[in-house]
């Protein structure tokens, strides 16, 4: 994590770095402010500060234990190319969902991890005979949509709101018998979940459609 460091005065204070960190992730990442948390903590906020010289030291340090959390999908023992790319789109689904933003302000614990998905990826890709040209655009079109599915499930989740409710924000934009037919229409969605799967055999069918299809054509 790369934060500025500062000389530590004093007695360490009683409340433990690991418990400033389960407090705040309590909270949505927008919404964390220092000083609030350190109301609810019952602490003075330069007792944060003492382990976090700023917000953005203790959003990194959020992201690092969420996606250390993660883990790594066992990309090597998948049996087919769409095994490995369907366990990739997971992971940045994931990503995407519970760490929304990360994937384009990450900090260094993120983009190595990152970095080692994308390695085991190419290896495995590798090994099933993709190359690494094919491996690269598909794991670039997988792990971009699956992370913009993600942090679009985290911002509006399907049934976040009520039949009534998006007929109301409807009518703000269209006409009644146009929000209608779009209220209807929201009602066979599915879950968050369900649009994912279906989004990711979309996906999958393209990929092989214009990557592999065509590099088959051209050897």
């Amino acid at each position: 994590m790369t934060t500025t460091m500062t000389k530590r005065m004093g007695r360490p204070p009683k409340v433990t770095r690991d418990e400033i960190i389960e407090a705040a992730a309590r909270w949505e990442p927008a919404e964390l402010q220092l000083t609030a948390l350190a109301d609810a903590l019952g602490i003075s906020v330069k007792t944060v500060y003492y382990y976090f010289p700023a917000r953005q030291a203790l959003l990194d340090a959020l992201t690092e234990r969420a996606v250390a959390e993660m883990g790594l999908p066992d990309i090597m023992q998948a049996a087919s190319w769409r095994d490995v790319l369907t366990e990739v789109a997971i992971w940045f689904y994931r990503l995407g969902l519970e760490q929304p933003g990360s994937f384009i302000d990450t900090n260094v614990v993120t983009k190595r991890v990152g970095l080692q998905l994308l390695r085991l990826t190419f290896a495995r890709l590798g090994e099933l005979g993709w190359t690494t040209a094919d491996a690269m655009r598909a794991n670039m079109v997988v792990s971009n949509w699956a992370v913009c599915r993600g942090e679009s499930a985290h911002a509006n989740p399907v049934g976040r709101y009520s039949l009534e409710e998006t007929r109301d924000m409807l009518t703000d934009y269209f006409s009644a018998d146009v929000a209608d037919e779009m209220t209807a229409m929201a009602q066979v969605s599915g879950s968050d979940r369900q649009l994912f799967d279906d989004g990711l055999a979309i996906v999958l069918a393209g990929i092989e459609q214009v990557i592999l299809n065509k590099s088959a054509s051209r050897a």
